[in-house]
């Protein structure tokens, strides 16, 4: 027994052996009487019932391959979307497992293969009214369940003599078509397709799956092609993988939903610290100092450094007034808003303009700064000031009684 299975298991090893490296048509082996016996399971991908011991290797090429559409059978439901691209590229492997040889093939090859799998033998047989002919043709398609639409269409029209030779099929699939795009799809005003409308009426009643059996049996048959859907919405038909589909903003049509992505899109603005510091105020100001180097200038300076300090000082500990004042008070008075610019065009060319009054009346005992809010500028008095802490009195006076407007 022993020896056997050790037969056994080199034949076997001798078959996966050759399933991976050698022949591709060993697909055919799988089948025959010495694998007969053995426990199987389906692949996720062919959903061929493939035998364990091979299964992970079967899986991996399964994958690999992107098993070309025209020489597997696929539901016709997924065949039509093959049309939308202008050329397929189908990918198969061979020996040895890294050459890979790319078959390009145009739509006409494509729509000819499509065609020869119209079952002939068979037919497909629909009496409809054309009065409301979209409901009523896709009910009785729903209807029919003693064949398969794969089989060659047959329709007749009620109470017209016209036997369908081929025109009356062709008629009405246009017409279904056209109905599908209308009734079951939106779109929006760029010309890059429709999407599929949100309808849960229509996904309960399998209209869906019925337009999609009626566009492949319009490729197939002579009719229109479906050629109004989103690219997102034709990948994610041909691969049924979400995840791989890539979905711009641009495809929602959706008015609301629009609005909402833009709302989401603007969360990193949002969510920003638009919350003024000293630093911020003293980046965007821009002062207009007079020639370095000049008495004037040295004042000036000094004014600035003085700003600073209170800036710098009311943020650590605040200044206790009428109201408690924060720096983003302080911007409000010079600017008019309390935050930082929110729209790029206004963060880009934020400034405070700082000028310097030399010229106050020396009879005067303190002077106060000016503010242009409308402008962003504000104007310090040099003459009275010397000291840090006559710049501080100065400040905490003018926010206190200065923020209405008085000059004009």
């Amino acid at each position: 027994h022993r020896y056997t299975w050790t037969l056994y298991i080199a034949y076997i090893y001798i078959y996966i052996y050759r399933y991976r490296y050698i022949d591709i048509d060993f697909f055919k082996d799988l089948f025959s009487k010495e694998f007969e016996n053995m426990p199987k399971a389906p692949c996720n991908t062919c959903r061929k019932l493939i035998p364990l011991q091979v299964l992970p290797v079967h899986i991996k090429s399964c994958k690999e391959e992107n098993i070309d559409l025209l020489f597997s059978e696929i539901n016709l439901n997924y065949i039509m979307f093959g049309i939308v691209m202008n050329k397929i590229i189908i990918k198969k492997k061979v020996c040895p497992p890294s050459a890979n040889f790319k078959l390009r093939l145009c739509s006409e090859d494509v729509l000819n293969w499509i065609s020869c799998q119209v079952d002939e033998g068979s037919t497909f047989p629909l009496c409809v009214s054309r009065s409301d002919l979209f409901n009523r043709g896709m009910q009785q398609w729903l209807r029919q369940k003693k064949s398969s639409p794969k089989s060659r269409l047959k329709v007749t029209f009620l109470g017209e003599s016209g036997v369908d030779t081929g025109a009356l099929g062709r008629e009405f699939l246009t017409e279904m078509v056209a109905g599908i795009e209308k009734k079951l799809f939106t779109g929006s005003t760029d010309n890059k397709g429709k999407n599929p409308l949100y309808c849960l009426s229509s996904l309960d009643n399998n209209y869906f799956r019925t337009a999609g059996e009626i566009m492949a049996a319009s490729m197939a048959q002579g009719g229109p092609l479906p050629n109004f859907m989103r690219e997102w919405c034709y990948r994610y038909l041909c691969s049924g993988d979400s995840d791989s589909v890539q979905v711009s903003t641009s495809d929602v049509t959706d008015l609301e939903l629009s609005q909402l992505i833009m709302e989401v899109m603007l969360i990193k603005f949002l969510n920003s610290d638009l919350t003024v510091d000293a630093a911020f105020i003293l980046e965007k100001c821009q002062p207009d100092f007079s020639e370095k180097g000049s008495v004037k200038y040295s004042r000036e300076v000094n004014i600035m450094n003085f700003l600073q300090d209170f800036l710098q000082e009311t943020e650590d500990c605040g200044i206790e007034l009428p109201q408690h004042l924060t720096v983003g008070r302080i911007m409000q008075w010079i600017t008019g808003q309390a935050h930082k610019p929110v729209l790029p065009s206004e963060r880009k060319d934020f400034i405070i303009s700082v000028n310097f009054y030399h010229d106050c009346d020396e009879s005067h005992t303190i002077c106060f700064p000016t503010v242009s809010a409308c402008s962003r500028t504000i104007t310090f008095p040099i003459a009275h000031v010397t000291t840090f802490s006559e710049f501080r009195d100065m400040m905490k006076t003018a926010l206190s009684h200065g923020q209405s407007f008085f000059r004009v």
